[in-house]
């Protein structure tokens, strides 16, 4: 098997199976909402910390399967002895999340639209803290590139796709790149477009638009009663579920709002090296692992970042999307404030922990 048709095959296998395990988690959140009733009657009878350890623990217990065959039939690193001791560090952060959530949310179960304001609150913490999530779980530090005019840090997590991104701090924005890009000749191509979204202010926008999304769908939960319960355990177990079936509606339409941004920073690098751009377009699906879908209604769908035909194609056209910025991975990672189930489940990061914190994005 040639290597062409072996990386199609990788890509099939890699979408059904993060196809399946959003789908999971979208049938067993909805089965909790429909069956809410007769599960108040098991609420009432169990201590709340005792129940919301049940949830979480389930969540992981019935997660881990999905990371076990992700990671044995995509080799998603060349160590696994790597690999287990990032798995380990990645969910323990990601239940510490789930707890921090848990412990803000309790006391405002009896006035449910202040589920909106901790959620918010640990979201903001999440944007402007993912670096350090990605240091704790990859064991790694990032190291300062001098040669940049943007602040730029660089990591070696391990994890194959991993392309870093634009980090938060209190003030100011900075991007990551993976070390084994620090040699590549045409790194300064993705330098640019990083600095064409700061100078667009995307990133800006993506994390305005979901903590927008992300409040509308917690106060739409509390105007239709979803999280009213006889236990306060039980209320987050219900905006839990609630949560992850907006965050997949999500999944549908943000990969296309998300595109706007992308083609403006490839259109932003082609008019200062237009060659050496689509030289970087045509490479970037190697560092990725994935070239969109010949499907062009299923790439809308399911891929924030196109094939690299298509973003050649774009680089001709003056498209009107907004630039609305990295909407559908950003909040991957950012929707751990609202206990979503599927941020670690999409086809991108499902069984990668560094891909849980920072996603594959361009």
């Amino acid at each position: 098997m040639n290597n062409s048709v072996r990386c199609k095959k990788t890509h099939k296998l890699r979408l059904q199976l993060g196809i399946f395990n959003v789908g999971f988690w979208v049938l067993v959140t909805s089965s909790v909402l429909i069956w809410k009733t007769p599960l108040e009657i098991l609420f009432n009878d169990l201590n709340p910390i005792i129940l919301l350890f049940i949830w979480i623990a389930t969540y992981v217990a019935l997660q881990t399967p999905f990371d076990l065959i992700s990671n044995v039939l995509l080799k998603n690193s060349d160590s696994p002895e790597i690999l287990r001791k990032q798995w380990i560090k990645g969910v323990a952060a990601q239940c510490f999340v789930f707890t921090l959530v848990s412990i803000l949310l309790v006391p405002a179960t009896n006035l449910q639209s202040g589920f909106c304001i901790g959620s918010m609150l640990v979201l903001l913490v999440l944007a402007t803290s993912r670096v350090s999530f990605l240091q704790w779980i990859t064991s790694d530090k990032t190291q300062e590139l001098a040669d940049s005019t943007v602040p730029t840090k660089i990591i070696d997590p391990k994890t194959s796709s991993f392309t870093g991104g634009l980090g938060w701090s209190l003030f100011s924005q900075f991007q990551i790149l993976p070390e084994k890009w620090k040699n590549d000749s045409l790194v300064h191509i993705e330098k640019l477009r990083r600095n064409a979204h700061i100078k667009y202010g995307s990133s800006r926008r993506a994390i305005i638009g979901l903590i927008f999304w992300n409040s509308l769908g917690i106060l739409l939960g509390a105007k239709i009663s979803l999280y009213q319960s006889v236990n306060p355990a039980g209320s987050i177990i219900y905006f839990s579920s609630w949560m992850t079936i907006w965050s997949f509606i999500s999944l549908l339409i943000f990969p296309f709002l998300s595109r706007g941004s992308l083609f403006a920073a490839d259109r932003y690098a082609a008019d200062i090296a237009p060659e050496e751009t689509r030289k970087w377009l045509k490479k970037f699906p190697e560092k990725i692992d994935e070239n969109g879908h010949v499907n062009r209604l299923l790439e809308s769908i399911f891929y924030p970042i196109p094939s690299s035909s298509t973003r050649l194609e774009q680089l001709e056209s003056h498209s009107s999307l907004p630039k609305l910025g990295n909407l559908a991975r950003s909040n991957l990672f950012l929707s751990w404030a609202t206990f979503n189930l599927t941020a670690r489940a999409v086809h991108c990061n499902v069984g990668k922990p560094a891909l849980w914190v920072f996603p594959p994005e361009s």
